[in-house]
C-alpha cells in the first residue's frame, strides 16, 4: 500500500533495509580486515614513511640487489633537491653510501651516485658532510 501511495505522488519508494544484530554482524564480516593477498615483488622499492624513510633508502643504496640500488639512487636524486629531505638523508648517512656506490662495478650505479653527490655538494650542509667524510 505504501508503495502505491508513493508512486502516485511521484516519490520513489524503497523497502526498509534489514536491521538487527544479524545484519550488523554481516556488515562487520563484509568489511573485516584481510591480509594482502599478493606480497610485493623482491625488486620493488618499498619506502618507509616518516622518520624511517631516509635510513631505509640509504641502506638500499648499498644493498645487494642491483635493481634496488638503481631504484634507490633514482629516488635519492629526487629527494636531494628538497632541503628538508636532504637533511634527513645526510643524517641517515647518505654521503658514505654514495661514496661506496660511486665505486660500484655497474656503470649506471656509478653515474647515478656521482650525480647525487654533485647535488649534495650544491648545499652547504652537504659540502660540510662531504668534507667530514673525506668524500671529496
Amino acid at each position: 500500500m505504501h508503495a502505491v501511495c508513493r508512486k502516485r505522488q511521484g516519490i520513489e519508494w524503497s523497502p526498509a533495509e534489514p536491521q538487527g544484530i544479524d545484519q550488523n554482524m554481516q556488515h562487520l564480516v563484509d568489511v573485516a580486515v584481510r591480509p594482502n593477498p599478493a606480497p610485493a615483488p623482491e625488486d620493488a622499492l618499498t619506502l618507509a614513511y616518516g622518520a624511517g624513510s631516509a635510513p631505509k633508502l640509504v641502506s638500499q643504496i648499498s644493498g645487494m640487489s642491483l635493481i634496488l640500488r638503481k631504484k634507490s639512487l633514482a629516488e635519492t636524486l629526487k629527494m636531494v633537491r628538497v632541503p628538508k629531505e636532504l637533511a634527513e638523508l645526510l643524517h641517515a648517512g647518505l654521503v658514505p653510501a654514495l661514496h661506496v656506490a660511486a665505486s660500484d662495478d655497474e656503470g649506471e650505479v656509478r653515474e647515478a651516485a656521482t650525480l647525487a653527490l654533485s647535488e649534495v655538494a650544491r648545499h652547504h650542509s652537504g659540502r660540510e658532510r662531504m668534507l667530514e667524510q673525506d668524500s671529496v
